[in-house]
């Protein structure tokens, strides 16, 4: 018995025969009319037999790519493949190495229905696939899947010291989910309302603020409630400086409520949601995206997100505009919780995530606005010991390993993240996007 191929569902065969083409696919034959669609049967120059299978209905609905997590194709020089598919105008990632080294290269790219796909180049002497030598200390499992010996703490630690070259690759195996990353780039520009307008914040001076981190602070620490301890906000919020959550918890609910705050909050972010997008509110589009984002916020399980556990005892909204502000609030929330926990798995600190953060969208960390106004001192030291851990070379520039890292946070962070929309069936999750797609153009341009 062996694994023979994958067969996928696209949308367009022929962009995707054009696609696969250019990463060195030959078509070896088809099977024009089954009860799936027609079958367009691939393989690389160099495969024995048929690795990929496209199936294609042009009655079928879109295909989103929820289950499936990514290809895995190898190249023999990866930066003359990037190289390649650049010029043929495929969007592909900078090449990173793994292990450090000049010779074990990987990158991704998305095919055009959205599956996600790794190019591998292996070491030199590597086997043409993955075996158990890239498992040090790992025995093969017995009967039932298990290990027959399972490793031990001691073997565990002498593999971790083990491990080089193609081993590495294992933790590059973690892909974001495409179907997260594209509802998170339509959820967000709704979410981060309360930080990208200026309604959210004169709601609340109106309460008696009058600096914009103590707006900050009330409005998102609300519904936790007055008596919960700073140490336990900065706990939860993660990524502030030590002290920072002090200066505002529980100060500011000398100036109001939390109930108070809430509903200044909503009424803020309502009233902007209705300044930028105008018209679309009083679309069918409109009360339909209302209807089904608020099913996926509200269906996600509540263990392990604190944040978006405490959101959730809030009574939803009457008003649409509130309640789509409030739902995509649900989903941020949701998703940052999952986000420390992929931090926390990688040994990231919050400010280290600062750091990261600035350099991933190419900002020296001294320059990146959540972290620029700490001291001198408390900043060099920050710096100081992410070169120590080999995360970065300098304040503007990542190690290999401190970008492997920062990819892996930001794909476990999306797959963390996708279980909300999993109440959805795919006739839904495509009515949602189709109608998140006009608001999410007209926020994100007056948010630029």
């Amino acid at each position: 018995m062996r694994t023979l191929h994958v067969g996928l569902r696209v949308q367009d065969l022929d962009h995707s025969l054009e696609f696969y083409s250019h990463l060195g696919y030959d078509v070896v034959g088809a099977v024009p009319a089954t009860e799936l669609g027609s079958l367009t049967m691939l393989k690389l120059p160099t495969d024995p037999f048929v690795s990929l299978e496209l199936v294609h209905d042009p009655g079928a609905e879109a295909t989103i790519p929820v289950g499936l997590n990514h290809l895995v194709i190898q190249v023999e020089a990866l930066h003359d493949a990037v190289a390649r598919l650049a010029a043929l105008g495929i969007d592909v990632q900078e090449p990173t190495s793994p292990s450090g080294s000049e010779d074990f290269w990987t990158t991704w790219l998305h095919d055009p229905d959205g599956y996600r796909i790794e190019l591998v180049q292996w070491p030199s002497h590597h086997a043409e696939g993955m075996t158990s030598a890239d498992f040090p200390g790992q025995a093969p499992p017995a009967a039932g899947g298990r290990h027959a010996n399972p490793p031990t703490d001691a073997s565990a630690h002498a593999a971790d010291r083990e491990r080089a070259g193609a081993s590495e690759h294992r933790a590059a195996f973690t892909a974001m989910s495409p179907l997260a990353r594209r509802m998170f780039d339509l959820v967000e520009p709704i979410g981060v309302i309360p930080y990208s307008a200026d309604e959210p914040n004169e709601a609340m001076f109106a309460l008696g603020f009058t600096n914009y981190w103590d707006t900050y602070f009330a409005g998102r620490a609300a519904p936790l409630g007055s008596s919960v301890p700073a140490e336990v906000v900065h706990a939860l919020f993660y990524n502030f400086a030590p002290g920072e959550v002090a200066r505002h918890i529980p100060k500011v609910w000398n100036t109001t409520t939390p109930e108070a705050a809430i509903a200044a909050r909503q009424h803020g972010c309502a009233n902007a949601l209705r300044q930028i997008i105008g018209g679309l509110v009083d679309t069918p589009g409109f009360t339909r995206a209302v209807e089904l984002l608020t099913k996926a916020a509200t269906s996600a399980p509540l263990e392990g997100r604190p944040m978006y556990a405490a959101l959730r005892t809030l009574p939803l909204p009457r008003d649409p505009v509130t309640r789509l502000f409030h739902a995509a609030s649900l989903l941020r929330e949701h998703r940052g919780d999952g986000h420390i926990v992929a931090l926390m798995a990688e040994g990231i600190g919050g400010l280290e995530a600062h750091v990261l953060s600035a350099l991933d969208i190419g900002i020296p960390a001294r320059s990146f606005g959540r972290i620029h106004h700490l001291p001198t001192m408390q900043l060099t030291a920050l710096i100081d010991g992410m070169k120590t851990r080999g995360l970065i070379k300098d304040e503007a520039t990542f190690t290999p390993a401190g970008r492997q890292a920062k990819d892996r946070v930001e794909a476990l962070t999306d797959d963390l993240a996708v279980v909300p929309y999993e109440v959805l069936n795919t006739a839904e999750l495509n009515e949602l996007i189709e109608a998140l797609e006009p608001l999410a153009r007209t926020l994100t341009s007056a948010q630029a």
